[in-house]
């Protein structure tokens, strides 16, 4: 009898330890969800500033009767936070360049043209910092300009959506990946 009272302890710590086990893995799997939610709130969240973005420069640009002046870069949107050179902090203390960022696009000829956080509008509660180019029409059709507008989100989010958009109306719009 005296061989079974240690092994009545050893099933004991085992079942305290297997118990932990799952505790613990309850735990990681229920942070992976909450990251995973978090994710896909912040991309949603992103995606939805890059169309309000866009469609502000949309707005913008129609009302814009200096279409080369954009084109060339000297006429800007209302919708700008400075100078077009530099850094910006983002929401999350994250730096963005600029111009780093309108070279990252190549060389198709882009433009800034509207660009700042977005919550500057009171109408609009985000945390995304909003960039928008304007660029020729890769088809070469004239009189119709692309809009390219980037959100960028806490965590590192970023989304995008283009159009193109002719002097009288919006002729595509399509989310960017």
């Amino acid at each position: 009898m005296s061989d079974h009272k240690g092994a009545a302890l050893v099933v004991a710590i085992m079942a305290v330890a297997l118990l932990s086990a799952l505790g613990l893995s309850l735990a990681v799997l229920t942070d992976t969800e909450v990251r995973v939610a978090s994710n896909y709130a912040h991309a949603h969240e992103a995606r939805n500033a890059a169309e309000a973005g866009l469609e502000l420069a949309v707005q913008e640009l129609l009302a814009i009767a200096d279409w080369p002046g954009v084109m060339a870069g000297t006429t800007r949107s209302a919708f700008v936070d400075g100078a077009p050179g530099g850094e910006r902090t983002l929401s999350d203390g994250s730096l963005l360049n600029l111009p780093d960022l309108t070279a990252s696009l190549g060389d198709r000829g882009w433009h800034l043209f509207a660009y700042g956080a977005l919550n500057r509008r009171d109408d609009i509660p985000s945390d995304a910092y909003i960039v928008v180019w304007v660029g020729p029409d890769p088809a070469g059709e004239e009189g119709v300009l692309v809009l390219r507008a980037d959100a960028f989100g806490p965590s590192g989010t970023r989304r995008a959506v283009q159009a193109a958009v002719s002097p009288s109306r919006v002729l595509s719009w399509k989310e960017v990946r």
